[in-house]
């Protein structure tokens, strides 16, 4: 038991594996640390998390379900204050926006601040994260395996008759078309992230 609390950390809650998949690498190696009796630290992607810690709260045929407290890396926005004025609130505290405005209510006022985009830093070209969210009924790592079989063509006999002197020619393989079912999507390359998988119990 904690009888002497040292530190208290702010976390981002979730209970939703594609939240905590996009933020945390629940890889192989840290999946099977999990368990359901206790919190194990699993390491944040980059630029997204610190890492964060994660049980198991639930499995079933399809896939196992998480439940995390995540250390998120955070970004500071700069705003300017426009007004304050008294607000009865019983001294909640409360975060509202509208637009480029921030309300914040606390001590029984209500603060407004305009937000500043000239001091956001951003790259020149930025681009989208590149995470590939799978269909449960059809895991990407399974795709080519659940290919429908393409039959063999099979020689057909020669009938008997006295102007057919040659024989009957067999379609080759490359003449066989390939199965229409689809085949698995190309997962774009990056450094910093890896595939988010999906796991069967």
């Amino acid at each position: 038991m904690c009888d002497n609390i040292n530190l208290s950390v702010n976390c981002f809650e979730s209970r939703n594996n594609t939240i905590i998949e996009s933020l945390l690498e629940v890889d192989d190696v840290s999946f099977k640390k999990l368990s359901k009796n206790s919190y194990s630290w699993v390491p944040g992607r980059a630029d997204r998390a610190h890492g964060g810690f994660v049980k198991i709260i639930s499995e079933d045929s399809n896939d196992t379900y998480f439940k995390a407290f995540i250390l998120p890396r955070t970004t500071k926005l700069s705003f300017q204050r426009e007004n304050i004025v008294d607000k009865a609130s019983n001294n909640e505290f409360s975060v509202m926006g509208n637009a480029d405005t921030l309300n914040i209510t606390i001590e029984n006022k209500e603060v407004t601040y305009k937000l500043c985009p000239e001091k956001i830093m951003e790259p020149a070209n930025e681009v989208p994260d590149y995470d590939v969210q799978l269909s449960e009924d059809k895991p990407l790592e399974n795709t080519v395996g659940s290919l429908a079989p393409v039959p063999v063509p099979v020689p057909v006999p020669l009938p008997e008759t006295e102007t057919t002197s040659e024989p009957l020619s067999v379609p080759n393989s490359n003449s066989i078309e390939e199965s229409s079912e689809p085949t698995p999507a190309e997962i774009p390359p990056s450094t910093n992230e890896g595939p988010i998988c999906r796991r069967s119990t």
